[in-house]
């Protein structure tokens, strides 16, 4: 394998975790880093320009989830020249706000990112995106909270982005 193959999977897998910590964190610029401008993103129920699915993931992951949690598998990269084409299996976890009843659901999806990604002025970032489902759960779970934990965060404030 050749060096330059191997840096090339490295920008790759950093930007499919990039993806997942910035969706998490709701960290918009984070989000916004793994896409070419003119990318595109067919995820979910949305089908367009990748700048405008950030413009609305961000506040939709806050107005409906208290906590999510991307969980990232095996991710196979496949190089063509300058672009490559990658499946990168999830599983992510949803955690609802509580209802009128107290009860807290929480949706859990498994799936994989099917993306191209291409390689422009030096960058492997991502041109499309289709999110595929394989399978999802919701359920109720329970709280228990006061533990001695420090509690995640979805901003910058959370204790990741402390250095």
């Amino acid at each position: 394998m050749r060096l330059e193959d191997v840096v090339a999977r490295e920008q790759i897998r950093d930007a499919v975790h990039r993806y997942c910590r910035g969706a998490d964190r709701c960290d918009d610029a984070l989000l916004r880093s793994v896409y070419h401008p003119d990318a595109t993103e067919d995820h979910g129920g949305f089908a367009g320009s990748a700048a405008q699915f950030c413009d609305e993931a961000i506040p939709r992951l806050r107005r409906l989830w208290a906590a999510t949690q991307h969980v990232l598998g095996q991710i196979a990269i496949e190089l063509d020249g300058d672009v490559a084409h990658v499946e990168s299996s999830f599983v992510g976890y949803h955690v609802r706000r509580p209802d009128e009843h107290g009860r807290v659901l929480m949706w859990e999806l498994g799936g994989r990112y099917l993306d191209r990604f291409e390689r422009r002025d030096g960058a492997w970032l991502i041109a499309h995106r289709l999110l595929v489902e394989d399978w999802e759960d919701m359920r109720e779970i329970r709280e228990e909270g006061g533990r001695p934990f420090e509690r995640g965060r979805r901003d910058r404030g959370d204790a990741s982005y402390r250095r």
